[in-house]
């Protein structure tokens, strides 16, 4: 059991220093009840899924099977004696029960929502049993791109543990429950929502300096003034102060930043809006898996951290994460690091139309999104649980400050209801922006006029009625065999050599989106993609992160190319 430091924590919104990881070698069995083992036959290394090699699994998982997991104490520190314990699960994927010492403790539902359970005591002895249940193929749950039978833009299932799992010790007659921390820019001020045993001292640091100390009284609206200490946070400048609440028993280290997002008008165009001036949203589409080693799951922090610095180094400003949720300090690293997120919705539902994929990218295809049969739609378990994952979405990635813009909808998946289900995402968070149907089957609500084209040149009007956004693009497949996991390929055009896919590249940029950005005020694009996923050979580096396609510093004037043609259009009239 190793003691995590306030850097190491897995969600830096909320770190303890009382944090011990449980990551590691598990006992592992699957069966087909839930009975518990007789004997374990195989250690799995959490929190990696049964289906990838870092594992040491490696195991495709069917709909009727049931993973065991367990794991026995053996090196709790003795300091924690006594005390009570919070046992958090980044991610379990599908079903879990948790059972302490043989006690059922914990019921969750849906792969990628943390979910944590407190205990007595969790010392020497004292052993932890996960059961996990996942059917892929089911209309329920939020599923993202996992699929049973991987191929083209679909990829290996994730199931059981692939998420850290930690424990925090606790004093529950000092706990701190709960701190939301509501930056207001135009006040200049942090609003405290605290929910805790007892009165906290909080303070509030910049970049290692003391700005503010207050009281923080439970159940009560706290109002900090910053106005003497106050930054904007920006992808230029991410300023992020840092936040230490106490009690007698309990500490908690929190950041935030101050920054608003809005729907700028200009010249009859509307455009993103950070901080009361326009941005140019220019994202790399990234769907979130690692390695071939370990799918979703990411190797460790510093993976992280490497990958987005290279994004930087790209010209990128901004992601697109497509249809996963990320650990929290992912989100916390776009703050620290000064990149803006679009979020999307993990779609659910039926399994998507096959003539609907290949149709709908070149004939304008009209849905009537509330038929919930012909949207896959037609269970209601599976609309009930997709509101429920909409407001713990909202809930869970409330404190990152990158995160500007929610997808409800992409191309249809799972689509239905986007009229109505706008208004809820709306009512839920009022402080992003929300792209309702990104791709196609638009109902014009939502904040973005929002175009998914490959295949052929983006011709692209505004309206001036919303904010217009490429919002996929490129798909440009350089199939390197040496760093391919399977015999296929796919891509929306194929190359073979560096020099041709730079070309494809520049191409694109300068003579079709460049022209968008000067002529009709596009204000977002999204490339595909960050990385080649199984199949999906259209990534700039490859899946196991050995090759960097284009380097750096030759693609970075393209988009700098971009940001000067977007800017040019507001000099001089601000």
């Amino acid at each position: 059991m190793k003691r995590l430091s306030i850097a190491e924590c897995p969600n830096p919104y909320f770190a303890r220093p009382t944090t011990f990881s449980l990551n590691g070698l598990w006992h592992f069995a699957i069966t087909k009840d839930e009975k518990f083992p007789a004997e374990y036959t195989k250690d799995i290394l959490v929190p990696f899924a049964p289906e990838t090699p870092k594992s040491g699994i490696q195991q495709s998982i069917e709909d009727d099977d049931v993973l065991h997991y367990e794991l026995v104490i053996t090196n709790a520190p003795e300091e924690v004696g006594g005390k009570a314990a919070i046992i958090h699960f980044s991610a379990v994927d599908q079903i879990a029960d948790v059972y302490w010492n043989d006690q059922h403790v914990a019921h969750h539902e849906g792969g990628y929502i943390p979910f944590s359970v407190q205990i007595d005591h969790l010392t020497n002895g004292d052993r932890i049993h996960v059961v996990v249940r996942d059917d892929t193929d089911s209309d329920v749950y939020p599923r993202g791109k996992q699929v049973r039978k991987p191929g083209t833009i679909w990829y290996t299932a994730t199931s059981g543990i692939w998420g850290d799992v930690y424990v925090e010790y606790v004093e529950p007659a000092s706990l701190i429950e709960s701190i939301r921390l509501i930056p207001n820019l135009g006040s200049k001020s942090l609003k405290v929502e605290y929910d805790g045993k007892e009165t906290a001292a909080v303070e509030i640091y910049f970049q290692g300096s003391l700005v503010a100390k207050e009281s923080l009284k439970p159940d009560t609206e706290n109002l900090i003034d910053l106005s003497e200490n106050f930054h904007v946070w920006s992808p230029d400048s991410p300023n992020l102060y840092e936040v230490i609440a106490k009690t007698k028993g309990d500490e908690i280290h929190s950041v935030f930043g101050f920054r608003t997002v809005s729907v700028f008008a200009h010249n009859g165009k509307k455009f993103v809006g950070l901080n009361g001036g326009p941005i140019f949203v220019n994202a790399l589409l990234d769907q979130g898996y690692y390695s071939p080693e370990t799918g979703m799951t990411p190797p460790d922090a510093s993976t992280m951290e490497n990958e987005l610095l290279l994004v930087k180094r790209f010209g990128f400003n901004a992601l697109r994460k497509h249809i996963k949720i990320e650990s929290l300090r992912w989100y916390y690293l776009c703050d620290k690091l000064g990149i803006l997120v679009i979020q999307d919705m993990v779609n659910a539902g039926e399994q998507v139309s096959s003539f609907r994929l290949v149709v709908a990218p070149f004939i304008k295809l009209r849905v009537n999104d509330e038929n919930h049969k012909k949207m896959g739609r037609a269970n209601p378990q599976s609309r009930e649980f997709f509101e429920k994952f909409i407001s713990q979405t909202t809930n869970l990635l409330q404190p990152s400050c990158s995160l500007i813009a929610w997808t409800l909808f992409n191309e249809g998946w799972g689509q239905y209801d986007a009229v109505r289900l706008t208004g809820v995402l709306r009512e839920l968070d009022s402080t992003r922006l929300i792209d309702s149907t990104s791709g196609w089957f638009d109902k014009g609500v939502g904040d973005f006029d929002s175009h998914h084209v490959y295949f052929r040149r983006p011709r692209l009007h505004n309206d001036g009625k919303r904010i217009l956004s490429l919002s996929e693009y490129g798909g440009f497949s350089w199939p390197i065999a040496e760093h391919k996991t399977t015999k296929k390929n796919f891509g929306y055009a194929i190359y073979h050599d560096q020099e041709s896919l730079f070309k494809a590249f520049r191409k694109c940029f300068l003579e079709h989106v460049l022209p968008l950005v000067e002529h009709e005020g596009l204000s977002v694009a999204v490339l595909t993609q960050w990385s080649d996923v199984e199949a999906e050979t259209n990534g700039l580096i490859t899946y196991d992160r050995a090759v960097t396609k284009i380097p750096p510093e030759q693609f970075k004037p393209l988009n700098d190319a971009l940001y000067e043609a977007f800017d040019a259009q507001f000099k001089g009239k601000e």
